[in-house]
């Protein structure tokens, strides 16, 4: 089992970013994805299309026409044609949980290697999250999450 720590990311004008850090790691998820896709130009028109729709998310919320469903997880970008995914919670229209990607290079997630641990480690997030919000152990104050943001993976 790893632990992770839900953390305050960025704060935009219609939004709160949160993001996923690991114990021992030096970089949280979304720094990691950033980290690794912002100079492979093969991925740059994918990347940017993340960026931009960070960007929109930042500005207008997060609202559930911005993201594409996987499981109890989402998915930057919401259009089609992109094979570069950034995998995210929508907790709510104001509260956003990033986390980390790659490239989607099959039909179905589960046969792409680069993107599947990602999705499974979102959806884990999503499913605690969810979970200890319905316990009352995780509460939302406007824009902010309060209480436990201390997790373990499943595996």
């Amino acid at each position: 089992m790893k632990r992770y720590t839900i953390t305050k990311y960025h704060e935009y004008p219609a939004v709160q970013l949160y993001t996923v850090e690991f114990e021992g790691l030096e970089s949280n998820e979304t720094d990691l994805f950033i980290s690794r896709f912002s100079s492979l130009e093969e991925h740059s028109f994918d990347f940017n299309a993340i960026i931009s729709w960070i960007n929109r998310i930042g500005e207008y919320g997060a609202l559930e026409r911005y993201f594409r469903p996987e499981k109890r997880a989402c998915a930057i970008p919401i259009s089609s044609g992109h094979n570069l995914r950034l995998y995210c919670f929508r907790v709510t229209d104001e509260i956003l949980i990033l986390g980390n990607g790659g490239v989607k290079s099959s039909q179905k997630v589960k046969n792409s290697p680069d993107c599947f641990p990602h999705f499974e480690i979102m959806n884990q997030v999503a499913t605690k999250v969810y979970w200890a919000l319905k316990n009352e152990k995780l509460k939302i104050a406007g824009r902010e999450l309060i209480g436990k943001l201390n997790f373990k993976t499943q595996s």
